[in-house]
């Protein structure tokens, strides 16, 4: 995904000058929008690449802390018996905080606290506007 910029142009110049590309920080944006009043969170979701089976002991904790990760497991699922490991470590995690536990993606999982359950039927916008 391309990263979201903005165009600025040169002051006292025509649309045909060369534009300096901008780029917009979004955290910040949305600290403008409020009006930096920035309210913690309750909780976060949390994006982490999985290089192995064993990042399970790092990444647990945020699940245990009530946040939702996902979680991109190109790395392992190309790995039969890793995934299959994997597999076991994410039900058993899952099982032990009432959880959830979806493939969002091919290669893309998500993992949830107790109290939010993944919704697996999607959204079908073309239904949705008739």
């Amino acid at each position: 995904m391309a990263p979201l910029f903005k165009p600025d142009r040169k002051k006292g110049t025509g649309y045909e000058e060369e534009i300096e590309e901008e780029y917009i920080n979004l955290g910040d944006l949305l600290a403008k929008e409020r009006g930096d009043r920035g309210v913690p969170a309750s909780l976060y979701i949390k994006v982490a690449d999985m290089n192995d089976v064993t990042d399970m002991q790092v990444l647990s904790k945020y699940v245990y802390d009530g946040n939702i990760l996902i979680l991109n497991i190109t790395n392992i699922v190309r790995d039969e018996e890793r995934f299959k490991d994997l597999t076991a470590e994410l039900t058993k995690l899952v099982k032990d905080v009432d959880g959830d536990l979806a493939g969002v993606g091919p290669q893309m999982l998500v993992v949830t606290p107790s109290g939010i359950k993944i919704d697996r039927e999607r959204i079908k916008v073309e239904e949705e506007k008739e």
